[in-house]
C-alpha cells in the first residue's frame, strides 16, 4: 500500500485519546488469515473492528466467520463505505456483531468503554434474532478530533514517504454518482486553517515531505483556502509538496485560489470532470458548467500545475457523441 489509511490512523487516535488498549494491522502488506489469527492469539481481543468497502466486502465476511469459529467469544465490528451504505443488511448478510453507519470515532469509544448498545447513537447491534438500527449519530466534530500520529502502524513499510491530512470532512452537492452523503454526510466540517498547518508542520518536522490533502472538497470555501495557504507560505517550509489528488471543485477555485495554493507547496490537482458537455453536467448534477470546469483547467494549466482529470464514461443518458465529447477535452488541455 502507497500510504496508511487516514480513516483506521482516526480510530486508532481516538482510542489512544481515551487509553483505550488496541492494534491496528494493514492487512495491505499481504497480512494472511494465518498472521491475523496470530495476532489475535497474542494480543487477545475482545473486539475486532474491520472496514469494508463494497468493491471485494466478501474477504471482511469471510474472515470474519473463520475467526468466529477459532474465538467464539470475540466480537466483532464492521464499519467503513459498505456498512454506511446498505445499514442493518450488512448483519443480515454477514456473522458480525456490530456494525456503524458513518463516522466510527464516537461510536467506537462508547461501545469500547460499555455504554449499553440501546443508548449508542449510529449503532447497529443483534438483540437475539432481531438486528437493531439505532438513530443516527449526527457528525463528528471535527475540531475535537485529534489528527492521527499512526503510533500503531508500520510506518516505515508503506510504499512511500507520503502522510495524507483530511482538512475537512462532508461535501453539499448531489452529483449523482458519489457515494460522500451517504458514507461521510453532506455538512461541510472543516478545520481551522491553524490546525492543518499544526498537522503539515508536525509531519514536516518527521522528516515527510510529501503530502496529499484528501478531502472530498478542500477548497468549498475560499477564504479558508487563502488562509491555510497564507499560514503555509509563512512558514517557508523548504521542499514541501502538497498534492489535491482527491479532487477539487472547478466552481471554486480562480486565478487568485491556484496561485495562492502554488505559492504555498501544492504541485499537483486533480479536478472533476465527469462529462464533457452541459447535457452531461447536468444530467450528473454536477451544479456547475463545463465553461467553469475548461476555465479552471486553463488556468491550472497556465501555472505549470500537474493537472488530473476525472471522467466517468457510460453514465445514463450517454452518447456515443457525448463519451468523444469528453475525450475531445480531454485531449485539449496539456494535462497529466
Amino acid at each position: 500500500p502507497p500510504n496508511p489509511s487516514i480513516t483506521l490512523g482516526y480510530l486508532s487516535e481516538v482510542l489512544i485519546e481515551n487509553k483505550i488498549e488496541h492494534e491496528v494491522l494493514d492487512m495491505r502488506f499481504g497480512y494472511t488469515l494465518e498472521d491475523l489469527k496470530e495476532k489475535i492469539r497474542k494480543f487477545k481481543p475482545d473486539l475486532i473492528g474491520f472496514s469494508v468497502f463494497t468493491y471485494r466486502h466478501d474477504i471482511p465476511y469471510n474472515y470474519a466467520e473463520s475467526i468466529k469459529k477459532d474465538f467464539p467469544k470475540i466480537a466483532i465490528l464492521f464499519g467503513g463505505p459498505h456498512s454506511s451504505t446498505i445499514k442493518k443488511q450488512i448483519l443480515q448478510e454477514s456473522i458480525a456483531d456490530f456494525s456503524l453507519i458513518r463516522e466510527g470515532e464516537d461510536i467506537l469509544v462508547d461501545l469500547c468503554k460499555g455504554k449499553p448498545f440501546d443508548e449508542i447513537k449510529g449503532l447497529i447491534y443483534r438483540d437475539g434474532k432481531e438486528i437493531i438500527q439505532n438513530s443516527d449519530a449526527g457528525f463528528v466534530d471535527v475540531h475535537k478530533l485529534p489528527f492521527p500520529k499512526y503510533s500503531k502502524f508500520e510506518l516505515d513499510k508503506y510504499l512511500r514517504k507520503q502522510i495524507n491530512i483530511m482538512t475537512s470532512r462532508g461535501c453539499p452537492y448531489s452529483c449523482t454518482y458519489c457515494s460522500i452523503k451517504t458514507t461521510v454526510g453532506k455538512p461541510m466540517r472543516m478545520r481551522t486553517p491553524e490546525s492543518v498547518v499544526e498537522e503539515v508542520k508536525y509531519w514536516y518536522d518527521k522528516d515527510y515531505r510529501n503530502i496529499d490533502f484528501t478531502d472530498d472538497n478542500f477548497a468549498f470555501d475560499r477564504q479558508r483556502t487563502l488562509d491555510i495557504c497564507k499560514e503555509l507560505k509563512k512558514l517557508n517550509l523548504k521542499n514541501l509538496k502538497i498534492t489535491i489528488c482527491n479532487g477539487i471543485r472547478a466552481d471554486k477555485v480562480d486565478r487568485e485560489v491556484l496561485t495562492a495554493m502554488k505559492e504555498a507547496g501544492v504541485y499537483e490537482i486533480s479536478m472533476g470532470v465527469d462529462g464533457g458537455n452541459n447535457k452531461m453536467m447536468k444530467a450528473n448534477k454536477r451544479g456547475e458548467t463545463i465553461e467553469q470546469v475548461e476555465e479552471a483547467i486553463k488556468i491550472a494549466c497556465e501555472l505549470d500545475y500537474t493537472v488530473d482529470l476525472f471522467f466517468i464514461i457510460g453514465m445514463p443518458q450517454e452518447t456515443a457523441d457525448d463519451v468523444k465529447q469528453s475525450i475531445k477535452l480531454a485531449l485539449k488541455y496539456p494535462i497529466n
